[in-house]
């Protein structure tokens, strides 16, 4: 309890610390506008310093949290002791970084020994994704716990697969931050080193600057303390995503973080993140039907497999209809679920076969997802690539311009020959 009341400690002075910069940094940039971009500078090398560490810590973490997810589905595929598993696993973790985790997976396997679910344990893993956790939650109550770990590592080495670089999604998080970065270092630095002289020069020979070079200057001497504060914003906002999300469950799956609510209800993103969900929750009404459970009481448990509030809203409002006595077809239209569902779902009400279909229609959607994130691998370098040479285009001709109007004001000037 020390330790982490500590650690809040030094986040919160952290913070502070952030918001005090910004607030001097405003106040600069309204008497000494270098000073200001001088501070942007130093405030953008420390943001990506900051950035790298959490980016090879949460890296480090994220590889031992499939490691771990990788043991589990052996253990449970063998039928081999689970505790005994899991202290294996917290022993063989050595060093002073570990020896959290280490204990963690001490006090899981007494937690197991004692009766808990196995999400218990995965929610002890730091970077384990609460989809995993939900799933595997859902799956040891219907009994389908191998089946469940089974599929989800063969989607994680199909992810592998169609990814033709091991690794790539963390160079899809830092290409753009980098790109962003380096454009806000190069206006600073012109603003700080070359835009005081451009100014000069152009004043002595009465003559305006360009157009684009102007609205260069104001809009970087206008935005460039606001970059600075949007970084810190950034920062809080991600530890304060971070402190909710365990507050409200995000750990365990129950609900969905802010970040996550927010990507849910954007137009492409939403639509995207509600394939995988679906195609998660179809998935687990297939097995709950197969374990022998009612169809209606399925739904009710498939909506409290992911993090998904649309999701859940959709099979609860189906759940809703389905027990005042429609059937599973018309609930499944009035609850807002696609066209496609509801018409396989009509035609499995003829057949004994509701289960081989839900499980097509959850392998259907999550395919969807995956072309999805198979399109965005594709096209993400080159519209990231189109975009910032936009930028840098604009930002050389603030540069060229200037140098282009004044060989046009002295172009005109007779040569002296012999001066």
């Amino acid at each position: 309890m020390l330790l982490r009341a500590l650690k809040l400690l030094l986040i919160a002075i952290t913070v502070i610390l952030l918001m005090a910069l910004c607030a001097i940094m405003l106040s600069a940039a309204t008497q000494v506008p270098q000073l200001a971009m001088m501070a942007v500078i130093l405030f953008c090398i420390v943001f990506v310093m900051v950035v790298a560490i959490l980016s090879t810590t949460a890296a480090a973490r994220r590889r031992r949290a499939a490691a771990m997810l990788n043991y589990l589905e052996q253990a449970v595929r063998h039928n081999l002791p689970l505790p005994r598993i899991i202290r294996a696993i917290g022993e063989g973790e050595t060093g002073k970084s570990n020896s959290r985790f280490a204990r963690d997976m001490i006090a899981a396997e007494q937690a197991l020994q004692e009766g808990a679910p196995l999400a218990v344990v995965l929610s002890a893993v730091p970077q384990m994704p609460s989809r995993v956790i939900g799933l595997v939650s859902a799956a040891e109550r219907v009994g389908r716990l191998p089946q469940v770990l089974s599929r989800i590592m063969e989607q994680r080495r199909a992810a592998i697969a169609r990814s033709m670089t091991p690794g790539l999604m963390p160079f899809y998080r830092a290409y753009p931050l980098a790109l962003a970065l380096i454009f806000v270092f190069m206006t600073s630095m012109l603003m700080v080193f070359v835009a005081p002289r451009f100014e000069t020069i152009f004043k002595d020979f009465k003559t305006p600057l360009p157009r684009v070079t102007q609205l260069t200057f104001e809009i970087a001497r206008g935005a460039g303390p606001w970059i600075a504060v949007l970084l810190a914003t950034v920062i809080l906002a991600l530890i304060i995503a971070g402190i909710s999300s365990h507050w409200r469950g995000g750990a365990l799956g129950l609900v969905e973080g802010p970040f996550g609510w927010i990507a849910n209800r954007l137009p492409w993103i939403g639509r995207v993140r509600l394939y995988r969900a679906l195609g998660d929750a179809l998935e687990f009404t297939a097995d709950a039907v197969e374990a022998g459970r009612p169809i209606d009481v399925s739904i009710a448990e498939a909506a409290q497999v992911g993090a998904n509030s649309r999701l859940r809203e959709i099979f609860d409002r189906w759940y809703q209809e389905m027990i005042q006595g429609r059937s599973i077809a018309d609930a499944a239209r009035v609850a807002g679920m696609p066209a496609q569902t509801c018409s396989m779902l009509a035609t499995a009400l003829q057949t004994p076969d509701l289960a081989p279909v839900m499980r097509f229609l959850g392998r259907y959607y999550s395919s969807r997802f995956s072309r999805a994130i198979a399109f965005l691998e594709a096209s993400f370098v080159p519209v990231i690539a189109l975009v910032m040479g936009i930028f840098v285009a604009w930002l050389a001709l603030s540069v060229f311009m200037p140098m282009v109007r004044l060989i046009d004001r002295l172009g005109p000037y007779p040569v002296m020959i012999g001066l």
